[in-house]
């Protein structure tokens, strides 16, 4: 018997998936914000997929998931942070419970939303259809990686003065602590002062 005869195939017009799936919107497909992710965050949607699918569809935003999931996923521990907060600014996830480090009873998990499934309350959000452009996506992208976990974004070199923008997500943004054009300088002594970019 060829292994062609062996697949199971659908009667003619009917379609079928055999075992668990995530399905996605040939729109996100499509979409400008989903043009602009890297291979860590397509890994990261993907695991946050499965772990939906491991709580059989129910939790989506309460979907707990680790440092050390997404990298057994193969995304490097470096790369998750910026990942994230990119996912974030996309409008494809949302951290619903911040986690914690720890030892033991402590340590938590960051508790996660995919915007673009259903959650027991409400339906999808869609956040990702926000962005128009691909050239607003990479931007927003390129802005959020960049950031470290109090929104600033960390630009010079060890051996040089440390200089530090501010960027929030969007324009109108409630999350925008300090407009664009503010920049802080720090010196080697770990003094600062406000000066207009």
């Amino acid at each position: 018997m060829s292994e062609r005869s062996r697949i199971k195939r659908p009667k003619r017009g009917k379609q079928a998936i055999v075992g668990q799936f995530a399905p996605r919107l040939i729109e996100m497909l499509r979409s400008p914000a989903y043009r602009a992710l890297s291979q860590s965050e397509h890994r990261i949607l993907a695991r946050l997929e499965i772990e939906l699918a491991d709580h059989g569809g129910a939790d989506n935003g309460r979907l707990p998931a680790t440092y050390d999931d997404f990298q057994e996923y193969g995304v490097h521990r470096h790369a998750i942070a910026p990942a994230l907060r990119a996912l974030e600014a996309l409008g494809f996830i949302e951290i619903t419970e911040r986690g914690r480090a720890g030892n033991g009873e402590w340590r938590r998990p960051h508790q996660f939303r995919l915007t673009y499934r259903p959650t027991k309350e409400a339906g999808s959000s869609d956040d990702w259809r926000h962005v128009e452009t691909v050239r607003a996506a990479e931007k927003l992208a390129r802005a959020a990686r960049k950031q470290n976990s109090s929104g600033e974004e960390r630009t010079g070199t060890s051996g040089e003065n440390r200089t530090t923008r501010f960027h929030g997500y969007g324009a109108d943004s409630a999350t925008t602590a300090h407009g664009t054009d503010s920049t802080t300088t720090f010196d080697i002594s770990g003094g600062g002062h406000e000066c207009a970019a």
